[in-house]
């Protein structure tokens, strides 16, 4: 009877798993054993230093977070208009320095120069915040008129609540491009930028510059050029560990569109009805490989009876007698793997199909 409980509480949590947003996501690390950019656009992370260690997610997952120690990451260059970060972080560190998360602007330093176009996500006194400065160029007297440029200088936005609790927070922020005419022959160049914790919207501000309009050429974008995404440091390498952020992050998605209140909830509430703490008995197991795009082994101390694999909307895809099972049928994605034990456990853990 507990069993069938069990599994009855598990494909209940399993289908009112929120749907991720795929439209215009450009890349995710979900640090499952990897630092691989797991969306499929094969945008990977590059490492330096050797003490970042995988740690378990917001659910109790093992090797399903990274603990960045120190470390710093890059993925390649990206340009957008528009652009919104989604990710978990686990952090008790409360103090006055600025910890660069992520980073995509041009500064040389912990200083805000204001003709270094570009943005970055910091960890300042336990919250969130967004320093961003977008550069402008317009012409006046047609596309061959005098040229003027510059930046719109840094503008910070910052949570309103504190997320350095030593509990996985959840945070977005969005960054959008817009404009209006606020009089006639006046072009308002602006970004407007939000900030959402824990699937609320704590902080809503934004910059802008005025320009003529005329006949010429307007361009304004946060990027002047593409630019590597930095985690935990800045694009030549160059902040101190005082700047830097080295506590837990999780499930970085990079998206090249605005995000909506709807979903920000769904990012939210991805993994939610998946909590260890309801309806796992069975934790202490690993999978190997993870990802993998054949056939994969469940270890454990117990003597594990079944496996089975359920997509994220609750459909069960696949199933085996024993600890192995082959997965390369499957298409590439992310799925919950369900083991039992051959005394009626039952644990769960995310598996990638690549």
């Amino acid at each position: 009877m507990n069993t069938k409980l069990s599994f009855l509480v598990f494909l209940f949590s399993v289908k009112v798993l929120a749907q991720v947003p795929t439209s215009n996501l450009d890349s995710e690390y979900q640090f499952t054993n990897n630092i691989l950019d797991t969306f499929g656009t094969a945008e990977n992370l590059t490492q330096t230093g050797s003490a970042a260690t995988f740690t378990s997610d917001r659910i109790g997952s093992t090797t399903s977070a990274i603990n960045l120690g120190g470390d710093y990451f890059k993925r390649s260059a990206l340009y957008s208009n528009d652009l919104s970060i989604s990710f978990w972080i686990k952090t008790s560190v409360v103090n006055a320095n600025k910890q660069t998360i992520l980073d995509q602007s041009s500064r040389t330093s912990a200083t805000e120069d204001n003709t270094k176009p570009g943005w970055y996500i910091y960890l300042q006194n336990g919250k969130i915040g967004l320093a961003a400065n977008f550069s402008w160029y317009f012409t006046v007297g047609g596309t061959g008129g005098t040229p003027y440029s510059g930046n719109s200088d840094y503008t910070n936005s910052v949570s309103t609540s504190t997320i350095a609790n030593n509990t996985w927070q959840h945070v977005v922020i969005t960054m959008q491009k817009a404009s209006d005419y606020p009089s006639p022959g006046v072009l308002r160049m602006r970004y407007f930028y939000k900030i959402y914790v824990n699937n609320v919207l704590e902080t809503s501000n934004g910059d802008q510059y005025y320009s003529m309009t005329g006949s010429g050429l307007h361009q304004w974008n946060l990027m002047s050029t593409l630019r590597t995404i930095s985690i935990s440091n800045d694009h030549l390498n160059n902040l101190t560990a005082t700047n830097r952020y080295s506590g837990s992050i999780d499930d970085i998605r990079v998206y090249t569109t605005t995000l909506t209140q709807a979903n920000v909830t769904s990012l939210y509430n991805e993994l939610a009805a998946l909590s260890t703490k309801d309806f796992n008995e069975l934790s202490d197991f690993y999978i190997y490989p993870n990802p993998s795009n054949s056939r994969v082994t469940v270890q454990s101390v117990e003597n594990i009876e079944s496996i089975e694999i359920i997509s994220l909307e609750g459909r069960n895809l696949k199933s085996a007698s024993g600890a192995t099972i082959d997965i390369s049928a499957l298409s590439n994605g992310v799925f919950v793997m369900k083991v039992k034990t051959k005394d009626g456990k039952i644990g769960t853990k995310k598996i990638i199909k690549n």
